[in-house]
């Protein structure tokens, strides 16, 4: 529902956190497709907060963070 309603506002950015976290894997799959259509078709940017690695695979681009901090998607890893 609070997906429905962000939608219907037509923003330019969504902000997703932890979007697919209280799911099962049918529902989770299918709010990542919907939000890959978002992306694609709609042309809307989409911020997501996740620990799911289904969700952080399904990303464009991503900023892995380091202790609570966001890094560029060309930061280096470190141990």
């Amino acid at each position: 529902m609070a997906i429905a309603r962000a939608i219907v506002a037509d923003p330019k950015v969504l902000v997703a956190d932890e979007p697919t976290g209280d799911l099962d894997a049918k529902s989770a799959e299918e709010i990542l497709g919907l939000m890959e259509t978002l992306n694609r078709d709609f042309e809307k940017t989409i911020v997501m907060v996740t620990h799911d690695p289904r969700a952080a695979r399904a990303r464009a681009h991503a900023a892995p963070s380091r202790e609570g901090r966001a890094r560029g998607p060309d930061a280096r890893r470190r141990p």
